[in-house]
């Protein structure tokens, strides 16, 4: 990352991460040992048994930490334009895009962003990132919240996912399943 905005987010974001590992398993921060995985994949070597995901944007830096699970989460701002030609149609599972094509225009890129942020958050915390096709996922929500949503995946029957609004301006999402994957 040669732009200096983008190192600094990253640097403040594997702070951040090493941090909320401390404090999650009750250790100095200096005890904690981040690497990366096969794919680039941030994670969480010392100490054992935990699992940590990072995401930022311009405005918000997001991280989760998880002991005994894989981990991802994924930070968008809510009015990221993505209702573009052709890309709802990458990142959409069919049955999403007949449901998308139901709302109202002015909702449809709130629900691809909402989307978008799952997908994201599940590629990551597999170790994927862009390399999971997108279209063979498909999120229902299972339950709306006032502040989040609980989404289900049949491809991931063992996986939890939330997403919600935060700062009034961004959408997070976490995808949460088991430690040894899908």
């Amino acid at each position: 990352m040669r732009e200096p905005t983008s190192r600094a987010r990253l640097f403040g974001s594997r702070l951040l991460l090493r941090q909320a590992v401390a404090a999650a398993a009750g250790i100095d921060p200096a005890g904690v040992v981040l690497g990366r995985g096969a794919r680039g994949r941030p994670g969480v070597r010392e100490p054992a048994g935990f699992d940590g995901g990072i995401s930022h944007t311009a405005g918000l830096l997001v991280v989760g930490v998880a002991g005994r699970f894989r981990i991802g989460v994924d930070v968008e701002a809510q009015n990221r334009l993505l209702l573009t030609p052709g890309l709802p149609e990458k990142v959409c599972h069919p049955e999403e895009l007949a449901a998308l094509r139901l709302l109202p225009y002015a909702e449809r890129n709130r629900m691809l962003v909402r989307l978008w942020t799952l997908k994201e958050a599940y590629a990551k915390a597999l170790g994927l990132g862009l390399g999971l096709d997108f279209s063979s996922t498909y999120f229902q929500p299972c339950r709306v919240g006032r502040d989040a949503t609980l989404w289900r995946c049949r491809t991931a029957p063992d996986w939890h996912f939330q997403s919600g609004v935060v700062a009034q301006h961004f959408v997070v999402a976490c995808a949460v399943g088991p430690a040894s994957g899908p």
